[in-house]
């Protein structure tokens, strides 16, 4: 056989398809020409962003500023041996304290009252 004609200068690529077709639809084109009825109505990004919040309502029971409310959540308090043993002390006596005995476990520890009541829980 032959051996295949050397490449052009001006060689042409085979496309596998013709270009004068189109690639959409008329009817996602939204041309003025169809008939109202045919023609594609896309919902805006303010109804799309309502029913979102709507349908989290709903099917999840969340607020929605729930995801936004969460984003900023503050880093989770690393309790050190000498505070838990602060702690530990406490709740062999009473695992219910008062206040007064949070407010002393506060200064003894340096941990925030709020995250004494919640080990407490």
């Amino acid at each position: 056989p032959p051996p295949p004609p050397p490449p052009s200068s001006q060689s042409q690529v085979q496309m596998p398809m013709s270009l004068d077709l189109p690639l959409f639809s008329p009817v996602m084109m939204q041309h003025s020409s169809l008939p109202p009825q045919l023609t594609l109505q896309l919902p805006t990004m303010e109804s799309l962003s309502a029913d979102l919040t709507q349908l989290c309502q709903q099917q999840l029971g969340l607020d929605p500023n729930f995801l936004r409310h969460h984003q900023f959540k503050r880093p989770r308090t690393r309790i050190t041996d000498d505070q838990l043993k602060i702690l530990r002390n406490y709740f062999d006596i009473n695992n219910s304290p008062s206040e007064e005995q949070i407010q002393e476990m506060s200064e003894k520890s340096g941990l925030p009252q709020k995250v004494i009541k919640h080990w407490f829980r």
